[in-house]
């Protein structure tokens, strides 16, 4: 199908109030998910039953809201019509889980609207960022997020002796700083080496500060990919020398901060403590994040399931259900947090469990059509070292739905849409399909 790209208005006094939009939404996007230990955990607006308003979500419906003013918004085509496809089937059996459920709260339903939030940020930043410029304004806002986070992030963690664990600190935030991190390395193919060497040590250090496991894991994934584009994009040599001079000098900055090796040491040795959920006196806290405690929520994913394998108990039913929920392997832990919304910390047990193989197969469908984005985009020869990141770290997003939830979380979204509206303003029309 053609795919034509001039869909944002010629009114050129339109233009800044568009570029104004793009950087807010980059910029508090690092508030999406905040982290218990954030100065921006408890920036929520109480709403009935559980659910919750944050600075972000307003952030979002204003900007979204503008947004309809002011573009023409072009209803998505050939690939991306499967995104919009697969979205709408997700939500309908969300639906389809809460009819067929034998208990739920009505409010369950507001559940949904999260899949909606996703549909109608793909179809407006799309639109949004198909302009190279808007584009460019939307870089520079995530630049400005992570400048703040590792700098004034890095300072509170150092002040509080780690008890806080960044200024925003939530998923985006380590996120964006592996996305960054692989695109300094993409960029070394034709950029000076000394200022990206530079760059690279303070985002290393930014992630140390958030004491993420997660964060490592998926920067290592990355840097395989970096790895092999490296190698056929015939820039290896000089990537291998920017690897090297990372490590020598991040291993000397992390020699002179003592206080953030401590705290993000406690943070890994509680990835190998067996059995235990180490409860802090902070309230919001769950504990250490122990692989027990996954294992706990998977198997009570999998008992859910196989409880009712067709629709699933229901969307959103999974942290209401959770004592009541049956198990398979029979997990045990000796301290839970029972005030605290449990997630099931895996995206295809989740569905499995609340929407059960109805719902798996639009999951599916979805994960296949961002799939295909990413193959349409290495297909199109068009190498742009921060679209060929964005196109990594949602590859890398689909890959951590084993042990975390990332889909549908608004880093896929704004990240899925960058790719979009990049093909979108790159590729001929009628190429998109």
């Amino acid at each position: 199908m053609t795919a034509t790209p001039d869909c944002i208005p010629a009114n050129n006094k339109y233009q800044l109030l568009q570029k104004i939009l793009c950087f807010f939404l980059a910029f508090t996007s690092f508030m999406a998910v905040p982290y218990s230990r954030s100065i921006a955990f408890d920036w929520f607006i109480q709403l009935p039953g559980s659910y919750k308003i944050s600075l972000f979500n307003l952030v979002e419906i204003i900007s979204f809201t503008t947004a309809l003013f002011i573009i023409r918004l072009r209803i998505l085509s050939g690939i991306e019509r499967r995104i919009l496809i697969a979205l709408l089937l997700v939500m309908a059996t969300r639906v389809i889980s809460l009819l067929f459920a034998k208990q739920y709260e009505t409010i369950q339903y507001f559940s949904i609207l999260r899949f909606a939030e996703v549909l109608l940020g793909l179809i407006i930043l799309t639109n949004l960022l198909q302009s190279k410029s808007n584009r460019k304004i939307f870089i520079v806002g995530l630049t400005c997020g992570l400048l703040i986070e590792c700098f004034l992030g890095l300072n509170m963690v150092i002040q509080t002796g780690g008890h806080l664990r960044g200024i925003f600190f939530g998923i985006p935030s380590y996120q964006m700083m592996v996305l960054f991190i692989l695109f300094l390395f993409l960029l070394t193919k034709s950029q000076n080496l000394v200022l990206i060497i530079f760059a690279i040590n303070i985002l290393l250090t930014g992630i140390m500060a958030t004491q993420t496991r997660a964060a490592l894991i998926q920067l290592a994934v990355g840097m395989i990919a970096v790895i092999i584009i490296a190698y056929k994009q015939s820039f290896f040599k000089r990537f291998t020398i920017t690897l090297v001079a990372v490590t020598i000098v991040h291993s000397i900055t992390l020699y002179f901060m003592q206080s953030v090796i401590s705290a993000a040491k406690d943070r890994f040795e509680d990835a190998i403590k067996e059995g235990k959920i180490h409860l802090k006196e902070d309230e919001h806290s769950v504990g250490g994040g122990t692989i027990q405690y996954r294992l706990y929520l998977w198997d009570k994913s999998i008992g859910a399931f196989l409880s009712r394998p067709v629709t699933g108990i229901g969307s959103g039913s999974f942290a209401r259900q959770l004592d009541s929920l049956p198990q398979k392997f029979g997990v045990k832990l000796d301290r839970l947090d029972k005030s605290t919304p449990l997630s099931t910390h895996n995206t295809f047990l989740g569905v499995l469990a609340e929407t059960g193989l109805v719902g798996f197969a639009a999951y599916f469908f979805w994960i296949a059509s961002v799939v295909g984005i990413i193959l349409k985009y290495y297909r199109s020869n068009h190498f742009h070292s921060f679209a060929s990141a964005v196109a990594i770290m949602l590859c890398i997003f689909i890959f951590s739905d084993f042990w975390s939830q990332q889909s549908f979380l608004p880093n896929m979204t704004y990240l899925t849409a960058f790719l979009l509206a990049y093909l979108r303003d790159t590729i001929k029309p009628g190429a998109i399909v």
